[in-house]
């Protein structure tokens, strides 16, 4: 039986308008390709690595993404994909925890970007 290759964590192409990241949350683990919708984020060097530490209610969207004040807390907005086919069950894994893992469907929310917030929606 043929040995898999060791998977390499994604590397970040000079395209800003594409991110290439590892998603973790607790034992979880996704491979993430990631596009701008908008305008790139270019305010500093964007995370290899994010790891969720928090998880706000969906209920609360209008709270925790400030909407209220855009112009004091501007937002970035990338659509994010699994890396490669092999990525999409631990994907599929993750968007299923943030809809129906917790009593209330959640984002996942992670602090690796000093002064920002990185807050992932499920789609």
């Amino acid at each position: 039986m043929p040995t898999p290759a060791p998977r390499r964590p994604p590397t970040p192409v000079t395209n800003t308008n594409e991110w290439f990241f590892t998603l973790s949350s607790g034992k979880k683990n996704v491979q993430c390709r990631a596009m701008a919708t908008g305008m790139p984020f270019k305010r500093q060097p964007i995370p290899q690595e994010v790891h969720v530490t928090q998880v706000p209610k969906l209920s609360a969207f209008k709270t925790f993404m400030h909407l209220d004040n855009k112009l004091e807390c501007p937002h970035w907005i990338y659509e994010m994909i699994p890396f490669t086919s092999a990525d999409a069950v631990a994907y599929e894994d993750y968007k299923t925890y943030l809809l129906r893992g917790r009593e209330l469907p959640v984002a996942g929310m992670a602090l690796d970007i000093k002064g920002y917030k990185i807050i992932i929606l499920p789609p």
